[in-house]
């Protein structure tokens, strides 16, 4: 379809810019590639908005993971903390009862 559009001046014109020396058929593929054009840039948009609840969705989870994780390493820390208490502890007794003991008994010597 080659549409044509009045001007102020009340002259018609040529809306695919041929000058009518394209006619029809050039009209039809300027606005086929009009329409791709729009199409692809709509399929673009969609691509960027799901990127978007992808990337969203990726957040939320690794905000979860992370929150778990750091739960983890508490109870890490604490139950290394407490390791070092009892071994703090198991080597004090070690030295008590060394001292208590003697000398002769680290060296081997049974009295």
């Amino acid at each position: 379809m080659h549409a044509r559009t009045s001007s102020e001046g009340g002259e018609l014109e040529d809306t695919c810019g041929g000058g009518g020396s394209g006619g029809a058929a050039g009209c039809d593929g300027k606005q086929r590639r009009i329409l791709a054009n729009r199409q692809s840039a709509q399929r673009s948009r969609l691509r960027k908005m799901q990127h978007c609840v992808d990337l969203e969705a990726s957040l939320v989870q690794l905000t979860q993971e992370l929150g778990l994780a750091r739960q983890r390493l508490v109870h890490a820390l604490a139950l290394r903390d407490q390791a070092h208490q009892r071994n703090a502890q198991l080597r004090s007794r070690a030295t008590s009862l060394a001292a208590a003991m003697g000398a002769d008994f680290w060296r081997g010597g049974f009295v």
